[in-house]
């Protein structure tokens, strides 16, 4: 329920932002690995069938890394996105089914 009311905020608050000039966007990741995550202790216990999962659930068949979110944290905040407001940009590797 807090993920929806933040998406809805982010959208909601995007046109009287955006008559001030001022973009905003949030960023949904998915399963990211890094150092002491989940993901690093259930690819430690069985990586065959954390890449079977993958394989099977996730488009791309790879976790995401904080790289991959900080590009795109790039991305947003420069003036390539300038027309970017009021989105919410899920990040998973294609783990989402619509």
């Amino acid at each position: 329920m807090a993920k929806a009311a933040l998406n809805a905020y982010v959208r909601g608050a995007s046109r009287p932002l955006g008559k001030r000039d001022i973009r905003i966007n949030a960023i949904a990741p998915g399963n990211i690995l890094f150092d002491e995550s989940v993901w690093a202790s259930k690819l430690k216990e069985d990586q065959l069938a954390v890449t079977q999962l993958l394989h099977r659930e996730v488009a791309l068949g790879k976790l995401g890394s904080s790289n991959d979110i900080a590009n795109l944290t790039a991305y947003l905040l420069s003036t390539l996105s300038d027309f970017a407001t009021g989105s919410v940009w899920t990040i998973d590797g294609g783990q989402v089914h619509s």
